[in-house]
């Protein structure tokens, strides 16, 4: 454990308490450690070995993201970083991929030479090839990594671009998601996304983060970059901490190496450690079990077989500061998911391993204290310490010496920062994870320029579950603007998984939106699910403003009840769960925009019969429908089953369904105005009949369908039907009706 020249004699006295203590218990621990059964699951195996890997953005648009080229010290952080053992590399790309570092074994003189070549970083690619880099790094994904854990860091600034195309651009998108992010979950690898610009591909990085079950985050200044890259590193690359606590931390006599990273608040300062012995040592001082690494931001310090106790540092340590260790005693937890769907529970485990096998002699846990704290945030900003703690005695381990902890329920959507503190009076180890909690979609809503140059709002809503049929997903938004007018409008498919329609943002002040999502999943289950509203600020001068209402929280929760095979002779209603979370009104009604966007066209066939065109079959539709033929949708897999309580697994999964038809086709996805035709499925439509008129006889029914269907001949335009509906809606709430001239100058002001 010791070199000759370090022995425990040589520790003052003072010292030497502590060690004797840590000296015995370990004693007794390790005799014991010949009688502890095996434990053979996977969470309590050795773990496998580290393979990470750094992908880094070099196209030019890095100049004006990046121009202080602060990329050259973050991969020189990490790099150095890298434990012996593990599989390293380092990639740029602007249009074509370069092999920066070689990927191999990380010895010392690799790391040497991964510093050195991280000076070579710049800023000269054309374009900006996200699937080819991703392609080239995972070059091993078709066979897989067995005996590793691997993950990709991707650093980028930009989105999919490898052409001046807008068209080929597109394509390579499509291929992107539809091909190369399959296969690296496929592979079993995880990508961490680093985004160093507001303008990157959101949606992408969200989308390639949850299906490999990594990270996404955004640099909002290059500063933030270190910070944001150590995160990511500390998922790929896991390792055992102890705490620093008042520039202090402890070291047991278990540790052969401990790595202490120490980010300075004074750059010029020098730091110092200050060891049991007392010996001060600092960045120069020669000694063969010192590695010291000084930069203007940081000390990287490395010492083998440390001196059990007590170290202390003297700088202005800042904040990201951490000591790891490399030990015989280590913490070993089970994987958590990066990502989860509001409502769904997880179940914390690990257990002490004591060279390499669980420890579970009960003398030794009952001295064990566990602590876990979580914080949450709805940003990474703004997470707050105190959401919810736990501890858990030493002697609630099971005889296999495995600990369970339940997590509270992920209700709210945002960020939960998980960090467990075990202290075993002697010796302390530390883990900490993150978990990024969505709802099965997201919306968001801001300003573009168009071709023209003129400045609109555009509302994109994306689906995150791959559960989620978008070839059979409606989806509709309603805006409140500031004078409480209520616009609904339907939200079109512009891509695989994306939404996107233009508000009217004209005047300033609040503006709520509501998005309502209905469709058909993967399994051919219909569900309709309710996005959390949100608030946005419209300026005096054209500008967003914080919100100054709180975010409405989700509604409570409910398990979906679990599926009943029904009789062979009576075909029952359908069902609609949500996917992930089901709410009490989801569960009994259909979306209340669509309710009412129907009764609305029945009250206005009856209000305007003198100018209403009466058709006895069905009209097609006079809008265009879009032609996304070309797409494909988004297969089903085992990682997306957190999405849904109780979703199947991929081989008990329906087939997909097929893609979208052709423009002008038969089958081609209807409009919402288009909500009830020939088209529409009959089961769905018997369902709405029955939700809206379930209590009315078979003789009202039918009026009710011949009414919508009257409804739907109407020859309008989108701007007169959506006035229309928000009209009528209005009227159906209680508001009073505008007069007729109000309501010109409303249209005037659309316009």
């Amino acid at each position: 454990m010791y070199s000759p020249s370090r022995s425990f004699m040589q520790i003052p006295l003072r010292h030497s308490r502590i060690a004797a203590s840590v000296l015995l218990l370990l004693i007794a621990t390790v005799a014991s450690f010949a009688t502890v059964p095996s434990i053979a699951t996977a969470q309590q195996s050795a773990p496998a070995k580290v393979d990470v890997r750094l992908v880094i953005d070099v196209s030019g648009s890095m100049k004006r993201n990046d121009p202080n080229n602060l990329r050259q010290p973050a991969v020189d952080l990490l790099v150095r970083m890298v434990p012996d053992g593990a599989k390293a590399g380092v990639w740029t790309f602007g249009k074509a991929v370069n092999m920066l570092v070689p990927h191999q074994v990380v010895n010392a003189a690799w790391r040497d030479a991964a510093s050195r070549k991280s000076s070579e970083i710049n800023s000269v690619g054309l374009f900006t090839n996200i699937g080819g880099a991703l392609e080239t790094a995972a070059h091993d994904m078709a066979a897989g990594n067995p005996g590793y854990a691997t993950s990709v860091i991707l650093l980028t600034d930009g989105m999919v671009d490898i052409s001046k195309s807008t068209v080929e651009n597109e394509a390579e998108w499509r291929r992107v998601v539809e091909q190369v992010f399959p296969a690296l979950k496929k592979a079993g690898y995880k990508v961490h996304a680093v985004a160093l610009s507001e303008e990157a591909d959101r949606g992408l990085m969200e989308k390639l983060a949850i299906t490999t079950d990594g990270t996404f985050a955004v640099a909002k200044t290059a500063d933030d970059l270190m910070k944001i890259f150590l995160q990511a590193f500390d998922l790929a690359v896991p390792s055992q901490k102890v705490p620093l606590v008042n520039n202090r931390f402890l070291v047991d006599s278990s540790v052969n190496e401990f790595t202490a990273l120490i980010f300075r608040q004074n750059p010029t300062e020098q730091t110092r450690l200050i060891g049991p012995d007392e010996e001060a040592i600092q960045a120069g001082t020669t000694r063969e079990d010192v590695r010291w690494v000084r930069t203007d931001e940081y000390d990287l310090i490395s010492v083998r077989k440390p001196y059990e106790g007590e170290w202390q540092i003297y700088a202005a340590v800042a904040p990201q500061s951490r000591v790891t260790v490399v030990s015989n005693l280590a913490l070993r937890v089970k994987d958590l998911p990066s990502n989860l769907f509001s409502g769904n529970r997880e179940t914390l485990s690990f257990v002490l391993l004591g060279d390499g096998k669980p420890i579970a002699e009960k003398n030794f846990l009952r001295l064990v204290e566990s602590r876990l704290e979580i914080a949450f945030g709805d940003t990474v900003e703004s997470l707050a310490p105190g959401y919810w703690s736990a501890s858990l005695p030493g002697t609630s381990a099971s005889d296999a010496g495995l600990f369970t902890i339940e997590l509270p329920m992920f209700a709210k959507v945002g960020i939960y920062d998980l960090q467990l503190t075990v202290d075993g009076k002697t010796f302390v180890r530390q883990f900490a994870h993150r978990v990024t909690v969505r709802e099965p979609f997201s919306a968001s809503l801001q300003p573009e320029t168009d071709e023209q140059g003129v400045m609109r709002y555009l509302l994109t809503v994306r689906s995150h579950s791959e559960l989620i049929d978008p070839s059979q997903t409606q989806i509709a938004a309603t805006i409140v603007n500031p004078i409480r007018r209520r616009l609904v409008k339907p939200v079109d498919m512009v891509r695989q998984g994306e939404w996107q329609t233009a508000v009217p943002i004209d005047m300033p002040g609040e503006y709520q939106v509501t998005v309502q999502v209905a469709g058909t999943d993967m399994r051919k289950e219909a569900f309709s699910y309710a996005l959390t509203p949100f608030t946005y600020r419209q300026g005096a001068d054209a500008s967003f403003l914080p919100p100054e209402t709180p975010v409405v929280e989700p509604a409570p929760v409910i398990e979906p009840a679990p599926s009943v095979e029904p009789a062979p002779a009576v075909e029952p209603a359908p069902t609609v769960p949500a996917p992930g979370v089901v709410e009490d009104a989801a569960r009994d009604f259909m979306p209340t925009w669509l309710i009412y966007a129907l009764l609305g066209l029945g009250n206005l066939v009856i209000l305007g019969g003198g100018y209403w065109l009466f058709r006895r079959s069905m009209a097609e539709t006079s809008e265009p429908v879009m032609d996304f033929s070309d797409l494909t949708p988004v297969a089903p897999s085992a990682a997306s089953d957190m999405a849904m309580d109780g979703a199947e697994s991929d081989d008990d999964m329906e087939p997909p369904m097929e893609d979208l038809a052709n423009e002008g086709s038969d089958d081609a996805i209807p409009s919402l105005k288009d909500v009830v035709d020939e088209e529409f499925p009959e089961d769905l439509q018997q369902e709405l009949v029955e939700q809206v008129m379930g209590n009315e006889s078979d003789e009202a029914k039918e009026d009710f369908v011949a009414e919508i269907r009257r409804a739907q001949g109407l020859d309008m335009a989108e701007s007169e039907l959506d006035d229309a509906i928000s009209s009528l809606i209005d009227e159906l709430d209680g508001e009073p009706r505008r007069e007729a001239d109000d309501l010109d100058d409303l249209d005037r002001d659309k316009t």
